[in-house]
């Protein structure tokens, strides 16, 4: 079999040059033959008699074996420029899956297997979505790499086989290739450029083609979808603009076909137009050879902005509103996501209702669809296809949202009207979010978690934080569609989330950075910038967003893990003084207090609204949480300092199982029961966090320490005994200097929290 580190390595070009040194030596051979003819055969032609056809027969066995052997050597080439070519294609692939895995963190085993890092941020601990998204793409890269490594190893066996055949190893074993392995072998040579130019004359035909027809472009397709020689031929031969008509023919071509009557027209156009996406990503990937050009990306724009003629009545979509179709859901590279995002932008930006207006209308379009590919849009608004794309690639996302580069962030999240996008006259169905929306933020979550937040990531999220959260655009009032995803943003700049609420809101941005730099000590790893919030901003934009029960508990977790280690940090920092320690863990918990405080006001009105099903969802939510937090990051939360003396000694699994059960609400009382139940759970959730710090460390004056046998002892499994010596202990001394006065601030921040969510809110 084929390993990673033999198909990353390997080299077309040593198999091309092998292949043209075969060449010139079975031309050379058939040069020789043909002189040994010419001038040999011409004077042996007039000897008469028994010598004479004893020599013409010795010289016919001569040209016997001068084209036998020019024959084998011709064969030898020809077997290994379709090994190059077959092994070349393996290794883009491969290259693809990689480059996907480096994006998104995973880790490749030298066997294939692929894994993850879930513990790389605090945003991780809580964030299904987030996991589900990286378990999906572990799953397509570990895909690729097996049809990967599988496709090369195939390969790499045909061309033993054939060069066994052949007699090329008798001549020189081992000098043609790197990779043998025994096989059977044969299999049919590969010639992307003829495949290409076959597969563009097919498309060329549409919508006149036979079933026979459409099978065989859509099996070529399939092969060649991630291969750069035969999509850079197809695209260049299509054209740009004929590329974008034949993405439109294709949905013209299955408009009022049912999966009943017409199951395998119906699938085959589906998954041209789907392979169309992967082919054009592929063609455009500027960092492999053969590539399209500048020339073709610039004639892509100019049909972008030009209406096409698809064949249908009277309806003409734009060009960009065909590639909204070929962008969704795949990944194209960062040079090409800016140019025609870029580009698409601008053209939309000019004339707002672009889109919009140019919808097909009339009863003969019902049902009609652009993106035949996904049945979620009506593929009619480019703006969700590029979103889509900006999900797959955080870099590209990054520099797209770059508020040093325009106001994207404050057109698309806060200015723009995200219309239904849905075939043609299908009704709008109740509490319809756009597809595109969704995808905003999902690109938007990428752009802001996507590795180490830098610069850019930072001023990213104060610019989302603020247009959410800001009067001036939406004031807080986060679309329901995108609070998972801005969930998870706010999980990941927590500790920004803690400075803004420490420092009351002071921006101090004289320079209009966007950012800020301080020393964050919590989290691991350098944090080069961080994001600026204004305290009523942000408040108001975590307020709308715990309205969802995913997003309020990835963020109330994210907060519980933050202060866990903030507060382990201070107090394990014997550096400073106790009463220095004591001062800045009651600055901290009363920093996370507010945190919990607020969140807590905002599930509380959710449920004051919703009763039961609300509280059956953040139920779920949290036990569902619960377990992907226990299957996948015990070992991670096993680190932290565990909240709740009740839980202290029981690992990862029974702390998680502890907040499960303490987290959960019941609201079959009336509704104002069921909102006192849900104050207070935050503030002993950042009490006992402080208690859990300061006791771990010992912070109590020699003279003020609890009896030696409580000191070590498991506070969740104490004997009667014990039991009363802490409950005498709290209400001692050692307990009211240090540790007591900050578990009694903690009430107050609590509730100040919950008054600063209603004051940025605007309530009384």
């Amino acid at each position: 079999m084929v390993s990673i580190e033999q198909l990353r390595n390997f080299r077309p070009d040593t198999l091309e040059s092998a292949a043209d040194a075969w060449q010139r030596l079975a031309d050379a051979v058939s040069e020789h033959g043909d002189r040994l003819h010419r001038e040999v055969g011409g004077r042996l032609a007039a000897w008469q008699g028994q010598a004479g056809e004893a020599a013409r027969g010795h010289l016919d066995q001569l040209g016997a074996r001068f084209t036998d052997h020019h024959q084998r050597l011709r064969a030898v080439a020809k077997t290994l420029r379709a090994g190059a070519d077959g092994l070349g294609h393996a290794q883009s692939v491969l290259n693809r899956a990689l480059r996907i895995a480096e994006e998104f963190g995973l880790e490749i085993g030298k066997d294939g297997s692929v894994s993850w890092n879930a513990a790389r941020t605090v945003e991780m601990l809580t964030d299904p979505a987030k996991l589900a998204t990286v378990e999906r793409l572990a799953k397509e890269v570990g895909g690729l790499i097996g049809n990967a490594l599988d496709s090369a190893t195939k390969v790499d066996e045909e061309v033993a086989a054939a060069l066994r055949q052949h007699g090329a190893d008798e001549a020189d074993p081992g000098a043609v290739t790197t990779m043998s392995y025994p096989g059977d072998g044969g299999g049919e040579t590969r010639d992307p450029v003829g495949d290409a130019k076959k597969a563009a004359a097919l498309a060329r035909k549409a919508p006149l083609l036979s079933d026979e027809e459409l099978e065989e472009l859509q099996t070529l397709l399939d092969s060649y979808a991630y291969d750069h020689e035969f999509t850079t031929t197809f695209y260049n031969q299509l054209g740009a603009e004929g590329a974008l008509r034949f993405t439109g023919v294709l949905a013209q071509m299955a408009s009022g076909l049912d999966q009943q009557h017409n199951g395998f027209r119906l699938s085959a156009l589906t998954d041209i137009q789907q392979q169309m996406g992967a082919a054009l990503a592929t063609a455009t990937d500027g960092s492999q050879q053969p590539h399209l050009d500048q020339n073709w990306i610039d004639q892509l724009k100019a049909a972008g902005r030009e209406k096409i003629d698809i064949g249908s009545y009277s309806y003409q979509p734009y060009g960009y509103q065909m590639l909204g179709t070929l962008l969704d859901n795949h990944w194209y590279s960062k040079d090409f996501l800016l140019q025609v995002g870029g580009d698409m932008y601008d053209f939309e930006n000019h004339n707002p209702l672009v889109w919009a207006e140019n919808r097909p209308n009339g009863a003969m379009y019902n049902g009609f669809d652009l993106n035949i590919a996904n049945p979620k849009t009506g593929g009619f608004d480019p703006m969700n296809g590029l979103m889509s794309a900006m999900h797959q690639n955080s870099d590209a996302a990054k520099a797209f949202f770059d508020p040093a580069h325009g106001d994207k962030i404050d057109y698309l999240l806060g200015k723009r009207h995200w219309v239904p996008d849905l075939p043609s006259g299908t009704p709008i169905p109740a509490n319809y979010q756009s597809p595109g929306m969704d995808e905003l933020g999902n690109a938007l979550q990428g752009a802001t978690t996507g590795g180490t937040h830098d610069q850019v990531s930072a001023h990213i999220m104060t610019e989302t934080v603020h247009v959410l959260g800001s009067s001036q655009f939406r004031n807080g009032d986060v679309p329901p569609v995108i609070r998972d995803s801005v969930g998870s943003m706010v999980a990941a700049y927590i500790g920004d989330v803690n400075h803004a609420i420490q420092q009351h809101g002071d921006l101090n941005d004289p320079a209009h950075l966007g950012y800020g730099t301080w020393t964050d000590p919590v989290l691991p790893g350098t944090r080069d910038a961080h994001a600026l919030f204004d305290e009523n901003e942000v408040l108001r934009v975590m307020g709308s967003t715990a309205h969802d029960p995913n997003a309020y508990v990835t963020m109330y977790n994210a907060e519980r893990a933050y202060s866990a280690v903030a507060m382990d940090h201070i107090a394990g920092d014997t550096q400073h003084s106790m009463d220095d320690r004591s001062h800045q863990i009651e600055v901290q918990a009363g920093n996370s207090a507010k945190v919990f405080g607020a969140l807590d006001d905002a599930k509380a009105d959710a449920i004051s609204q919703g009763h039961k099903a609300a509280d059956d969802a953040y139920n779920h939510a949290i036990e569902q949480r619960g377990k992907i937090a226990n299957l996948v990051l015990g070992k991670v939360i096993d680190k932290l300092p565990v909240p709740g003396a009740s839980y202290i000694g029981q690992g990862a699994e029974g702390y998680i199982n502890a907040l499960v059960e303490g987290s959960k609400h019941d609201s079959s009382a009336i509704a104002q029961q069921e909102i006192a139940s849900q104050y207070g759970h935050g503030r002993s959730q950042a009490a006992d966090l402080a208690f859990q710090a300061m006791w771990q460390h010992q912070m109590w004056s020699p003279n003020d320490a609890p009896p030696p046998d409580l000191r070590s002892a498991d506070l969740s499994h104490l004997s009667e005994q014990q039991w009363n010596e802490l409950q005498s202990w709290t209400s001692g001394a050692g307990y009211a200097r240090y540790i007591g006065p900050v578990v009694h601030q903690i009430d107050n921040d609590y509730s100040t929290g919950r008054l600063r969510l209603k004051e940025s809110e605007g309530q009384n």
